[in-house]
């Protein structure tokens, strides 16, 4: 990848600070679990940034289409095209489906990140998804699936999910 690099374990504490002030903790797991990932080899962190880490993009390569689980721009950055150009290079550098989870647009915040996603080739998926818990909580986290190459079938939906389930979150499949 050109701008964007796939990190080591020395760039991954600057990871964790942006991933830890980006997303709620719900929707992480703590820092051992997610450096565990790292020696995974359908597991992958890209960053941008050269003397330290401005965003980074946490990726799973599974059998169907890669899911990016966790996206983020470190906010002294965020606003300046950072995050959309390294979607972009992610996206033509892997040259196939991805997939990747996204709030409810219920607050305005989360209503420009769906249309961030939209502008770049994302469209939402219409069927019910909750994420597994991560950290124990007895609840799961309501979240849209979107996917690049158009809306998923639902019979592609249920093979995307029962692949996030077993291989992402170590969950048996839910309808």
């Amino acid at each position: 990848m050109g701008a964007v690099h796939r990190i080591g374990p020395e760039e991954f504490p600057q990871v964790l600070r942006i991933m830890g002030e980006a997303f709620p903790a719900a929707e992480t797991r703590d820092d051992a679990g997610q450096r565990a990932l790292l020696g995974r080899p359908d597991y992958a962190v890209y960053a941008a940034g050269e003397a330290r880490v401005l965003g980074f993009l946490a990726v799973w390569r599974l059998p169907d289409f890669d899911f990016i689980e966790h996206f983020a721009v470190d906010a002294a950055v965020r606003g300046r095209g950072l995050g959309g150009a390294m979607l972009d290079e992610l996206l033509a550098q892997g040259g196939r489906r991805a997939v990747l989870e996204a709030e409810p647009p219920e607050s305005e915040l989360a209503r420009r990140r769906v249309g961030f996603y939209r502008r770049h080739g994302f469209s939402v998926n219409p069927y019910p998804y909750v994420q597994p818990p991560l950290r124990g909580e007895k609840m799961g986290v309501p979240l849209l699936v979107l996917s690049t190459g158009g809306a998923l079938t639902e019979a592609e939906f249920g093979r995307c999910r029962a692949q996030l389930f077993r291989t992402v979150y170590g969950a048996p499949a839910r309808p």
